[in-house]
């Protein structure tokens, strides 16, 4: 599964973007894929990923990437908010 991420990172000019498995996030949701960019990291689940990186055209970069998984994706979980955010502060 990430071998085909990997070579859709290098058809978008993405290297910048890294991702790994993680099959220790809570909820249990099995395993997901932990992209991480610019500071920022999502969950997903690794079809999604891989479907929504086949749908953007070639050498859209990094950022076209971070827009689509914001902007597209269905199932993601962010990572945690910054400090003093409304999500941070009670």
């Amino acid at each position: 599964m990430l071998e085909k991420i990997g070579a859709e990172l290098q058809r978008l000019s993405a290297t910048e973007v890294l991702v790994e498995l993680d099959d220790e996030f809570e909820p249990d949701t099995g395993t997901l894929v932990k992209v991480s960019f610019d500071g920022t990291f999502w969950h997903l689940l690794p079809g999604a990923l891989e479907e929504l990186l086949t749908e953007l055209p070639e050498r859209a970069g990094a950022e076209a990437i971070k827009q689509a998984i914001e902007g597209k994706a269905q199932a993601v979980w962010h990572g945690p908010s910054p400090e003093g955010s409304r999500d941070t502060t009670l």
